[in-house]
């Protein structure tokens, strides 16, 4: 049991090596890639994009939580088989998803197993001059990771809701202090 416990943690920690690797590069839309933290872009609050209990489960939650530097609030920016941008999750190494594709306005996004479905593709558009700042549209719905009523309360579950640039759909992009 201890051995298999042990390559088990060997292989995540080779599997984040590799990723992490490629950290500070730059794709061709010249958004920074590496690992980071997505703040709320609202003032006064201190909330970053969490998966609910630092779970590594397909369908857990994607909330919002005081920002403490765990790892299930770091996120790395990468690119699919297909070239196209996507969220990785440091604590489960699972992708920012919408569930099963649905291109409904307010339906809470989860984590899934990476995969090149465009459920898991997020476009960039920064919000200000600062590449560090920005929303970021699903490719498949075409609609915001938002926060829903501009929420503050911690545990709010984050939504796909229809691009409007109000300050519940931007997100600073603040380096991880695990990476």
């Amino acid at each position: 049991m201890r051995k298999k416990a042990t390559m088990a943690v060997t292989s995540g920690v080779l599997a984040l090596g590799a990723i992490a690797a490629t950290a500070g590069s730059a794709h061709a839309d010249n958004v920074p890639s590496g690992w980071f933290e997505m703040r709320r872009w609202v003032a006064n609050t201190n909330l970053c994009l969490d998966i609910e209990g630092a779970s590594t489960a397909n369908g857990a939650h994607v909330v919002q939580l005081q920002c403490t530097g765990r790892r299930s609030q770091a996120w790395f920016r990468e690119y699919d088989g297909n070239g196209r941008p996507r969220l990785r999750n440091a604590n489960s190494l699972k992708c920012l998803d919408v569930p099963y594709g649905s291109k409904s306005p307010g339906v809470g996004l989860i984590q899934w197993d990476c995969n090149n479905g465009t459920n898991q593709v997020w476009n960039w558009a920064k919000a200000t001059g600062d590449y560090n700042i920005a929303s970021f549209t699903n490719a498949n719905s075409g609609m915001a990771i938002d926060m829903p009523h501009d929420s503050t309360a911690a545990g709010t579950q984050v939504e796909q809701y229809y691009y409007n640039g109000n300050e519940n759909q931007v997100w600073y992009m603040d380096q991880s202090p695990w990476y």
